[in-house]
């Protein structure tokens, strides 16, 4: 619990929106075992959702409050909906540091929603690259294809496609395999434009 104290309080730029407020750790015995609290602001109900069906606006929002606690100098480690409060604006609030380290942040890019997803090798933050993918915040860049990961730039036609096939495959089961995995593809970027933004 003191970790977490230590976090709040390197995290006080954050406090109130990103984070709740923190007031304290206290500390002291009850009969005769040690016993700790640490008091923080009430700050919504727990979100109980998946995070990749949240609206496009609560995505943001979640991207948003991670940005600024890295921004301040700590990786949290631990963004899941559990994780997660819903304010009485409907935003998010992060909660539970009790996994977070300090830790300088090695993005080397803006965050855009609805790009072709980023190398982790060019994002440079692991942690904001695994929650972005969490979120489907981008596009995917590869699409599966008869066991392989392919550039999603081969998937516009079937035809383009199953020139990727593995060599020595039929090229009527390499197109059956590729009309299947574009329209997979298609079907998933459609549920994701559907996502409403409010």
């Amino acid at each position: 619990m003191r970790k977490e104290a230590r976090m709040y309080k390197r995290l006080k730029k954050c406090q109130g929106h990103t984070i709740p407020r923190c007031y304290g750790l206290f500390e002291g015995e009850i009969g005769e075992r040690r016993a700790s609290c640490l008091v923080l602001q009430y700050c919504g109900v727990p979100y109980d959702g998946d995070m990749m069906e949240a609206s496009w606006t609560f995505k943001f929002g979640i991207v948003d409050c991670l940005l600024d606690i890295h921004t301040n100098g700590v990786q949290h480690n631990d963004i899941a909906e559990c994780n997660i409060v819903v304010r009485e604006n409907g935003l998010p609030c992060i909660i539970d540091f009790d996994c977070a380290i300090e830790l300088r942040c090695d993005l080397s890019m803006n965050i855009i929603f609805h790009d072709v997803k980023p190398r982790l090798s060019e994002f440079g933050c692991k942690e904001l690259h695994d929650v972005g993918c969490t979120l489907s915040v981008w596009k995917p860049n590869t699409v599966h294809y008869m066991t392989f990961n392919i550039d999603a730039k081969w998937a516009d036609t079937p035809e383009l496609l199953a020139t990727q096939a593995p060599e020595g495959a039929p090229l009527e089961e390499a197109l059956r395999h590729a009309r299947w995995t574009i329209e997979r593809r298609r079907k998933f970027l459609a549920w994701r434009d559907s996502l409403p933004y409010d």
